[in-house]
């Protein structure tokens, strides 16, 4: 979505575009809070002489830069700006905005969860056994026996691994630079990395 200001005061213009998804139900919802934006879906159709002030986004094609060349602001919705700031044309005056967190540290900390569950119970076990109709109790290993290793310490990293650290879980981070999390062991540095990945039982 983009925003536009017009001479009006408080009047903005802004473009959306998320890539794979359906966003109209967006547009009532800022619109609400914003009363005097024009709020927009970006397509490859727009009028070309419709210029927009703020850009949100998630994996935009090149062409939505091309066609606004008078953005103030691109806010990435998403934590993950890799492809963004890799995209050919991206204004390089522009600032880059990013989600911090915004609900997603929950719903990774829950898919680490049932990873971890799935195999530490042996529910792919007693999948294969319930192909034969085969019933053997299994083992259950304590959780200071599934070391978890993340990479990326960063908002969202930090949060999944001290939830897993509660958890019961030992619990080793890297990343670029030094990250205290309570709980957590923390490596830091590209020269931290191979000492990171020597750790016994973590891969």
């Amino acid at each position: 979505m983009t925003f536009h200001k017009a001479q009006t005061a408080g009047h903005y213009e802004h473009r959306f575009y998320a890539r794979g998804e359906d966003f109209s139900d967006w547009l009532p919802s800022i619109t609400e809070v914003l009363p005097g934006a024009d709020c927009r879906l970006w397509s490859e159709a727009e009028a070309p002489d419709w210029q927009a002030d703020y850009a949100l986004v998630w994996q935009p094609p090149q062409m939505l830069f091309e066609r606004h060349t008078q953005l103030k602001g691109i806010i990435n919705l998403g934590a993950g700006v890799d492809k963004l700031l890799a995209l050919p044309g991206l204004p390089e005056d522009v600032p880059v905005l990013k989600l911090r967190d915004a609900g997603m540290a929950t719903w990774m900390t829950d898919y680490i969860r049932y990873g971890l569950l799935h195999f530490s119970r042996d529910f792919d076990a007693y999948q294969r056994q319930q192909r034969r109709s085969v019933w053997q109790p299994e083992n259950i290993d304590a959780r200071t026996d599934w070391p978890v290793g993340i990479l990326g310490m960063g908002a969202i990293g930090s949060e999944v691994a001290r939830r897993l650290s509660d958890d019961g879980y030992t619990v080793r981070g890297w990343s670029r630079t030094e990250k205290q999390v309570a709980g957590v062991e923390s490596y830091a540095g590209e020269e931290a990395l191979s000492a990171f990945y020597r750790e016994p039982g973590y891969w």
